[in-house]
């Protein structure tokens, strides 16, 4: 987000309508930044560390974590949110590396099942 308004996020033309509108809302962009702040003060200095953004959505989390010198993986199902995820992280002038979870494999309890589509 730039300056902390959605209107000006070159991500959000990518975000499907459904999730664009709630970051434009006016609860979303208070919960967008509770947890960005929640976050980003419970982590640290991320210089130096190694993030797996499991969900990553939009990246948005991914994308600060990636400026502030961590090397970031951001997993999501949403190829729609994997595209946002990497508009922004180009728009920021960051890289990190985004994948579908589709190829994923998930264990549970010794049994291996296929992602949930």
């Amino acid at each position: 987000m730039l300056n902390g308004n959605p209107d000006q996020d070159p991500a959000m033309d990518a975000l499907p309508a459904a999730y664009a509108n709630w970051r434009r809302s006016m609860l979303g962009r208070i919960t967008d930044r509770l947890e960005e702040d929640l976050l980003l003060n419970r982590i640290g200095p991320a210089q130096g560390l190694r993030v797996l953004d499991v969900g990553c959505g939009d990246g948005v989390l991914a994308t600060k974590l990636a400026a502030a010198g961590a090397q970031v993986t951001g997993l999501d199902a949403s190829v729609e949110m994997l595209s946002a995820a990497r508009r922004r992280a180009g728009a920021g002038g960051v890289i990190f590396r985004c994948q579908s979870l589709d190829p994923c494999i998930y264990e549970f309890r010794g049994v291996a099942t296929p992602p949930p589509r």
